[in-house]
């Protein structure tokens, strides 16, 4: 079920004009516990865009990992263009994290991140919008 939805997913994607990237093979790890843990560590972590982030071009997203006491809100992720492993440079208008959304996609037992940016210009046509799959797996 978790297979057809993924490819569901990848369907409705490429269906609307957004390009996934860094789409993986599934894997035959178990599946996250739950489909925003991305650190692996059994508990649940906060994921929110900042698209009109002042301190960088194009946006964030923060994500606040959980810990057995609640989220360590004293270390957060920022994500954004000029991150290890994120494709593209942040522009002035690109609204990286406008939306989000998580799942283990690759079934490899952290929930990666699904971030849209609906206004990222793709060649030489503007303001069509990508979706950047980030994969599961970062820690602080």
């Amino acid at each position: 079920m978790r297979r057809q939805t993924a490819a569901a997913l990848a369907a409705a994607l490429l269906a609307a004009g957004l390009t996934p990237v860094l789409l993986a093979a599934p894997a035959s790890a178990a599946v996250a516990k739950h489909h925003d843990d991305f650190n692996g560590d059994g508990r649940r972590d906060l994921a929110y865009g900042g698209p009109n982030d002042v301190d960088r071009a194009g946006g964030t997203v923060t994500v606040v990992h959980g810990t057995a006491n609640g989220l360590d809100t004293a270390r957060p992720r920022l994500i954004h263009q000029g991150s290890p492993g994120v494709p593209g440079a942040g522009e002035q208008d690109d609204r990286f994290g406008d939306t989000l959304a998580s799942a283990d996609l690759d079934k490899d037992g952290y929930a990666d991140l699904v971030v849209g940016k609906p206004t990222e210009h793709v060649g030489k046509a503007e303001y069509r919008g990508t979706v950047t799959v980030v994969e599961g797996g970062f820690a602080d």
